[in-house]
């Protein structure tokens, strides 16, 4: 029984030891631990691109939302296509796309569904891309564009 516990105390002792040790095999003051030293010119870029106008979070503080009822939205604008009613085909198109810090929406793709084919995923980006400005995206404070997925559903009466 005791050699189980000083075995495993020894084990335990041996992995922090290890686990402990930091490696460092460049003389670069890039690389010197603690924040010590100038950092390197690549680090300055990417802390400058995290702020960047062009970047599209897709995790933010506060998520955008529309600024009316998207269900509302959907039942007087989404038009069922033609061949898709005829076939009887219904399902879930999962829609994603981008809030702009104006609120408007831009680079709509699917994600899912587009094997129900028939014109549904079409529409579904056609009805996405028509919608009316939303709230953007807050991050820090500031208006951030930001990925949104939103599913779209058709089924039939």
């Amino acid at each position: 029984m005791n050699l189980k516990i000083i075995g495993t105390g020894l084990l335990l002792i041996c992995g922090l030891s290890v686990s402990a040790q930091e490696k460092n095999d460049s003389n670069e003051v890039g690389n010197v631990p603690g924040g010590m030293g100038k950092p390197k010119p690549e680090a300055i870029a990417s802390d400058q691109t995290k702020t960047d106008k062009h970047e599209i979070y897709r995790a933010v503080q506060k998520t955008p939302e529309p600024k009316f009822n998207s269900s509302n939205y959907f039942s007087k604008n989404l038009r069922y296509p033609e061949a898709a009613k005829k076939n009887k085909i219904q399902g879930k198109i999962v829609v994603q796309f981008v809030v702009e810090i104006d609120g408007s929406l831009s680079s709509a793709t699917i994600i899912r569904g587009r094997e129900l084919g028939h014109g549904l995923p079409e529409e579904a980006i056609r009805a996405v891309l028509a919608m009316p400005e939303w709230k953007p995206a807050v991050q820090s404070g500031k208006f951030v564009r930001a990925y949104y997925t939103l599913p779209v559903v058709f089924k039939l009466p």
